[in-house]
């Protein structure tokens, strides 16, 4: 696949958030219909759709007794058919989460469309006290999702909150792991989520992770579907995890954040970080064309008390840009264009309490995507939406020098024992086409599409020997490694669907759907029916409603997967007590994929839901959902005693996985966006393969069922921010969660696995993150200063363990986290 060369960003720094008032409503030229009706066609301030948005309309003035009222949801669309609507005079009010509500009256003429632009919400500006649409019962929502806006984005005190994925631990249902710091949906694995930017998928190519990294100001909405999701997404079974970001608008707006650094008392004082970044946007043509810009930047210095003086830091260095531009072509045409760029520089990666400064990773990393996106209306209610998009993933990673990498008891020393260099790329199309409703028993709204991703994987590694030992330092194990030739490897997956949104009535949704996949791999033809259904009992104020649904899902081919035989084999010699006589005899570690004989894993994802607005204005969710895993890719070794070291590992079919969960989420807003939530989730995340056979993970023994690492039986997480009493014009925002610590395995001064998988677990885990943010007037500019604390309780919540069995340090702890002072600027700009 052919890459352009990586640009780089235009670095602009940022601006002033003033509001909008909202754009009156347009009622358009008369055209004919058949019978009475009114078209509502709903769109943010730039024109593009608004799907979603709640609409109420009552014909006659807004009083008790009006003789007719029309409750609906705007299509994909943006648009919403109210039958039996005569001409005359009507109370109309539209909501959208993330939008300012908008309420209006009006006289329409016999066949008038009624046209409302909605305007996003700003956090600053002169609408601050004007409410953002609060979470209420929507009875034509069947997925079960969660959905962060701007606000929660920029008010919810989080770690490292200079990039936005940190804060999907505040999700519920949304575990984030510690090894590496990916997200796991509906108990997945990071792979098995699609992650969407601005309608693109944006996983790392190879391994199906999520590695782009965004300035959290340009985030305007972060949404998660974990079950009963639309068929538009396929090639992934634990979920879609949608990010939606900013466009520029008629006024200019800029506004900067952290441009301060922060210091740390650790062996002295020292600084802690700088993580400036910043947003600039505005027409380039009013009414017509709009920009973008985001760039943030962050400098870090780890220190770590457990090694010694000289060698105890390690200092990374990152830079972000995102850049985008909307023209409306006509108005009914809208084009988007969009790049961002990554780059990651962390000479001393992975410096810890057991890794000193020798044994580190020198990391690079660059990553860029840039996309083109095309929404036009063939008609009034006919839209098409269609997209390419292509990303580059750079990653290198290289070694202190090229002394052989031991394993100690206790602790690593000599240097990292791979050099590795890998590139992949992902080229994507995607069509859309939104059918205009039609009746039949009920309102059908059809959608099909196409999706095309071509995606490429090279890597050229070197791998030195690694030694284990004793802990009298004697030589217990050597492994040597073949490098095989640099690899690259390609794939092509395409997939087509159809989904219908059938609603009868203002009470039952049903949802009805199908995908077909294939790709160059497996070639299997992938069938995946989906059915999701709603129903409210009483009222949208007063009722309930009872959501369930049940699908087929397949996962994306990891290319990861598919190339391990191509990175090489490994052979293992041991020796006795002296160090030097060898006890066995060599063994050798190869890995098999016969393309012919493995088939794509699937999942059956089913949940049940219920949804009440409770007393007091408080709304509340119930969630139950189970996935059951079939046919999953795991390598099992086809040697007799399968629990000895070494053998050849095959690629099969016989992983099954399961995840069970039991959500119960509160959350109350309150005047001037203040909200408050609060989320438990019970769930079981298992698995009948638990260990995972690479060429890089020297532990052996015999496969076992057990939990997965990121199974956390029990979870609460709760957020949120109210006005502080004691101070005018400032908050008091709070973050929390509990946790069942992750699980992990036991091995030997051999690296041999000890009792079953996964079956030993870290401590309980609590942080609670406490803040004060005041706004003030300063020469004429509006400022926001936050002073915080992380992890008040001073819970050591590690993240590394010693769990070697044969060491005097067994189950020493790393990697503790302490309690921290942290703090934010935001330079607003004019109110």
């Amino acid at each position: 696949m052919r890459r352009p060369v990586a640009l780089v960003a235009v670095t602009l720094v940022a601006v002033a958030l003033g509001a909008q008032t909202a754009a009156p409503p347009r009622a358009v030229a008369p055209q004919a219909e058949h019978g009475p009706r009114l078209l509502i066609a709903v769109t943010d301030e730039n024109g593009a759709p608004v799907a979603g948005a709640q609409i109420v309309a009552s014909n006659g003035a807004a009083l008790p007794g009006a003789s007719r009222t029309w409750r609906g949801e705007s299509d994909d669309a943006g648009r919403l058919t109210l039958l039996g609507a005569e001409p005359g005079s009507y109370h109309v009010s539209v909501e959208r989460a993330g939008f300012y509500p908008f309420i209006t009256d009006v006289t329409l003429a016999a066949g008038q469309t009624l046209e409302i632009a909605l305007l996003h919400h700003q956090p600053v500006g002169e609408v601050v006290n004007v409410i953002d649409v609060a979470p209420s019962v929507d009875p034509q929502q069947t997925a079960k999702s969660e959905t962060l806006l701007s606000r929660d984005i920029i008010n919810i005190p989080y770690s490292t909150t200079r990039d936005v994925r940190n804060v999907f631990t505040y999700i519920p249902g949304v575990v984030q792991d510690q090894a590496s710091g990916q997200v796991h949906i509906a108990g997945g694995t990071s792979y098995q989520t699609a992650y969407v930017l601005d309608g693109f998928r944006i996983n790392q190519p190879a391994g199906g992770t999520m590695e782009l990294r965004l300035n959290p100001e340009a985030v305007r909405t972060i949404d998660v579907e974990s079950s009963r999701y639309s068929a538009q997404f396929g090639r992934a079974s634990s979920g879609v995890l949608q990010l939606d970001t900013r466009t520029g608008d008629d006024s200019f707006r800029f506004a900067i954040v952290n441009f301060v650094p922060t210091l740390q008392f650790v062996k002295g004082l020292h600084i802690n970080n700088v993580t400036p970044r910043g947003t600039f946007s505005g027409p380039l043509k009013r009414k017509r064309a709009w920009f973008y810009l985001a760039q943030d930047g962050e400098y870090d210095n780890v220190i770590i008390q457990e090694q010694p003086a000289g060698a105890d830091q390690a200092a990374q260095w990152r830079a972000g840009s995102l850049g985008k531009v909307q023209v409306n072509l006509t108005p009914g045409n809208v084009l988007t264009g969009s790049f961002v760029y990554n780059t990651l520089d962390a000479p001393n990666a992975f410096l810890s309490r057991f890794t000193p400064k020798a044994a580190t990773v020198n990391l690079d990393s660059t990553v860029w995507l840039l996309s083109v996106r095309d929404q036009a209306y063939l008609s009034k209610s006919t839209l098409l939406d269609v997209g390419i998009a292509v990303s580059d993933f750079r990653d290198a990673e290289r070694p202190q020098g090229q002394a052989f990498y031991e394993i100690h008891t206790d602790s690593v020393a000599g240097n990292y024992y791979r050099t590795q260099l890998s590139h992949s790329g992902r080229a994507q199309g995607v069509a859309n086409l939104f059918l205009p409703p039609w009746q039949w028993h009920g309102t059908h709204e059809l959608r099909v599409g196409v999706d095309v991703d071509a995606v490429d994987s090279r890597v050229h590694a070197h791998r030195n020997p690694t030694l284990v030992f004793r802990e009298d330092s004697t030589l217990s194990r050597r492994i040597q490694f073949t490098d095989f030739p640099h690899f690259n490897k390609d794939n092509i997956a395409t997939g087509l669907y159809a989904q219908d949104r059938w609603s009868h009535g203002q009470r039952l949704l049903l949802e009805i759907g199908a995908r077909l996949d294939r790709d160059q791999i497996v070639r299997d033809f992938l069938f995946s029916p989906r059915f999701a259904a709603s129903y409210l009992i009483g009222s949208v104020e007063h009722g309930t409603k009872i959501s369930a649904g049940a699908g087929l899902f397949y996962d994306e081919t990891r290319l990861s997967f598919i190339t391990l035989p191509l990175a090489g084999a490994r052979t293992d010699f041991f020796f006795g007590p002296d160090g030097l006589t060898q006890i066995l005899p060599p063994a050798l570690t190869s890995f098999r994929v016969d393309p012919s004989a493995v088939r794509d894993p699937r999942f059956l994802n089913w949940s049940l839901g219920a949804e009440r607005m409770l007393p007091a204005g408080i709304y509340g969710k119930l969630d139950f959902v189970e996935r059951r895993g079939a046919r999953g890719f795991t390598y099992v070794n086809t040697a007799a005693d399968a629990g000895s070291p070494g053998g050849d590992f095959l690629l099969t079919n016989t992983r099954r996985d399961h995840y069970d969960a039991v959500q119960f989420t509160l959350r109350r807003d309150f005047s001037n966006n203040h909200a408050v939530l609060f989320s438990y989730t019970r769930s079981a995340t298992r698995t009948n393969r638990a260990l995972e056979f690479t060429l890089d993970n020297p532990i052996f023994g015999q496969q076992a069922s057990g939990p997965l690492p990121w199974d956390v039986p029990d979870r609460v997480v709760t957020w949120g921010w109210l006005p502080f009493p004691l101070l005018p014009k400032t908050d008091f925002a709070y973050s929390l969660e509990w946790r069942t610590g992750f699980a992990f395995n036991l091995v030997n001064e051999r690296q041999q696995l000890v009792g079953l998988p996964d079956r030993t677990r870290f401590p309980q885990y609590l942080t609670l993150n406490p803040a004060l943010e005041h706004r003030f007037f300063f020469v004429g500019y509006e400022w926001a200063v936050r002073v915080g604390i992380e992890n008040i309780t001073g819970s050591r919540n590690p993240t590394l363990v010693n769990n070697n069995v044969d060491s005097p340090q067994f189950l020493t702890l790393g990697g503790l986290r302490h309690r921290t002072f942290n703090g934010r600027i935001r330079f607003l700009g004019k109110k």
